[in-house]
């Protein structure tokens, strides 16, 4: 059984507490090429999307990464700007991605009505690696809410939160965990 097969069955929001970056990157490419295999959509959005080394990380990991991009089956979406804003308490732009979420799922439900889509969102855990743990919550409650909406809508969308497990303490960790209906304690990495 795939380590990531606990996440991918059902449309979840994941807390997904990591100890180190190469057990959670080992776990989030592992669920993105999981979903593509599947012929699933996965959205990554990250505020490494767009630095060179880490990308270079994504394009190796991700199977026939160029193929699936131009495909529509992965989107690699830059939020730096959108967690520069939220530590201001601005959350326009993290609107602005949901809403690309909802397009996404509507267009890929049109076409297959068993179409699921995955999103892999860092912006959360940027804000509590800052210490900006108010920020951090708030960003969180906003995807629960719009996860919970996208189900009564019948959206079939998946949302992983990455969080380092060792910067939080017993009551930030209880705080971020009832915004999720899932939390999974990714395994040390091999690598």
């Amino acid at each position: 059984m795939s380590r990531s097969s606990d996440i991918l069955n059902n449309e979840e929001h994941v807390m997904l507490l990591y100890d180190n970056d190469n057990a959670k990157e080992d776990m989030i490419f592992d669920c993105i090429n999981k979903e593509i295999e599947i012929g699933q959509t996965a959205i990554y959005a990250s505020v490494n999307a767009e630095d060179p080394t880490h990308l270079l990380r994504l394009t190796s990991r991700i199977k026939e990464f160029g193929m699936n991009v131009d495909r529509g089956k992965l989107r690699v979406i830059d939020t730096r700007q959108c967690v520069e804003r939220a530590r201001d308490g601005d959350m326009e732009l993290l609107d602005d991605l949901k809403k690309s979420v909802v397009q996404t799922a509507k267009e890929k439900q049109d076409a297959t009505k068993s179409s699921r889509i995955l999103v892999v969102a860092d912006c959360a855990d940027s804000l509590s690696k800052d210490e900006k743990y108010e920020e951090c919550c708030k960003m969180e409650k906003s995807w629960h809410y719009s996860f919970l909406e996208w189900k009564r809508e019948g959206l079939r969308v998946s949302v992983i939160c990455p969080h380092m497990h060792s910067i939080l303490d017993e009551g930030e960790e209880k705080a971020l965990a009832v915004n999720h209906t899932m939390k999974v304690k990714v395994p040390e990495s091999d690598t």
